[in-house]
């Protein structure tokens, strides 16, 4: 229980790892005190390790009502295709979550993306950053990763570490995976899809891309806070910049139980509620999230291309 300054007079259930931060601005505006609520993971497992053993039984989000949650519960036997995807039951989430598997549409949903964005010119790498962009294979004995050919063909030099020529300019990518309930399980799918290829032509226009998935929504805070628009989410980390750009290391964004189990679980006993309004964020806290260019179900609507021309001109400073 804290007490939030200039926000709240009684003790509020956040969890003391949230930061929060209380700001007079929205999308630079002045207004009345608001908090940002924020929560940094490590990885996707920490986040299963504490919904599995940090979180009451009872928790809001585990088919049961909670006290500290706003609403009723979900009943996941009635409909596991909304909460758990094509996976189907809380079993085989955890199971894709640990193996690193995502969506089986996402190649789908990437190919996609990709033909479009390819059409319009946007893979089309300029002369002058070919050599600076192109990725080379160094053998590390250590800070590297496991190259398994390498290994069955008895090479010792088996670590791998794949390198760029060139100075990088560091762009975070921030996928927010929170959507509202008449969202279709695929969408998270899509999402990452969409993600993938902007990924794709930033780097080959020699930036050097970190990918961050994020569960981020305008807080009900409001309804004992008074006025006021609270936002609170948790970011974390799914592609760091060194890494190369892998399905089986950002996937779990796609898995929908981490957002509809894992998630509302999780976000219950972080800031006392999950039941969020999944609309645009506000430019205060897409900063607190340190997201260059965030990501979130506006983009699986109208012009992709031109939201991708967008991004790359910001960057350029046109």
């Amino acid at each position: 229980m804290r007490i939030i300054s200039k926000i709240s007079k009684e003790p509020t259930h956040i969890h003391d790892s949230v930061d929060v931060r209380v700001v007079e601005k929205n999308n630079g505006d002045e207004c009345d005190a608001r908090a940002l609520m924020l929560k940094e993971w490590k990885n996707t497992a920490e986040i299963v390790d504490f919904v599995d053993n940090h979180c009451p039984d009872d928790a809001w989000g585990r088919d049961s009502s909670h006290k500290k949650g706003y609403g009723s519960s979900v009943d996941g036997a009635v409909n596991k295709g909304w909460r758990y995807g094509t996976y189907r039951t809380l079993e085989r989430t955890r199971k894709a979550l640990q193996q690193g598997k995502c969506s089986k549409l996402v190649s789908t949903y990437i190919d996609e993306y990709r033909q479009k964005l390819e059409s319009d010119g946007l893979y089309n790498t300029p002369d002058e950053l070919k050599d600076s962009v192109k990725r080379r294979r160094v053998w590390r004995e250590e800070g590297g990763e496991l190259d398994i050919d390498a290994v069955m063909s008895g090479d010792p030099n088996y670590w791998v570490k794949t390198v760029r020529n060139g100075k990088m300019r560091i762009v975070r990518l921030v996928i927010n995976y929170s959507f509202s309930c008449g969202n279709k399980p695929e969408e998270s799918a899509r999402l990452l899809g969409v993600t993938y290829c902007v990924a794709e032509i930033l780097e080959r226009l020699g930036y050097g891309v970190e990918i961050y998935g994020a569960q981020a929504c305008h807080s009900p805070r409001s309804k004992d806070w008074g006025d006021g628009d609270h936002e609170q989410g948790s970011i974390v980390p799914i592609k760091k910049v060194q890494e190369p750009l892998d399905l089986r290391r950002i996937g779990s964004v796609s898995v929908t139980g981490l957002f509809r189990y894992f998630g509302f679980v999780m976000d219950n006993e972080l800031f006392g509620n999950f039941n969020g309004y999944c609309t645009a964020l506000s430019k205060e806290m897409t900063a607190f999230m340190g997201a260059d260019v965030l990501i979130g179900t506006s983009w699986l609507r109208g012009n992709q291309t031109m939201k991708v021309q967008k991004i790359i001109d910001r960057l350029k400073g046109v």
